[in-house]
């Protein structure tokens, strides 16, 4: 396990828990506020439907590209039209070299 997220990091995985089952799900995703408060969202995968778990793998340098913290929450939408939006977590990705 990594202890630190680096500006331009690639090759990371971020797992995040629904806590619901996701077995209905039409598409996920993780969305995002940076330190400058832009909001985004990256494409998610579905790792398991039974345990409500999501993941997207950073793999372009310009994903995690400020340093700061970062909120990040899963949202869902689901076949029959209703969304679920997530609980925010927060991580904090360092500037390169340190």
């Amino acid at each position: 396990m990594m202890n630190h997220i680096y500006v331009n990091q690639t090759a990371l995985e971020i797992i995040l828990k629904t806590a619901t089952s996701l077995r209905e799900a039409d598409s996920v995703e993780i969305r995002y506020s940076k330190p400058d408060r832009c909001c985004g969202s990256f494409n998610a995968e579905i790792s398991d439907r039974e345990q409500g778990t999501i993941c997207h793998f950073v793999s372009k340098p310009e994903e995690l590209d400020m340093p700061g913290w970062w909120n990040l929450w899963s949202y869902v939408r689901f076949s029959d039209g209703r969304c679920a939006p997530g609980r925010a977590v927060r991580i904090y990705v360092y500037p390169e070299g340190e």
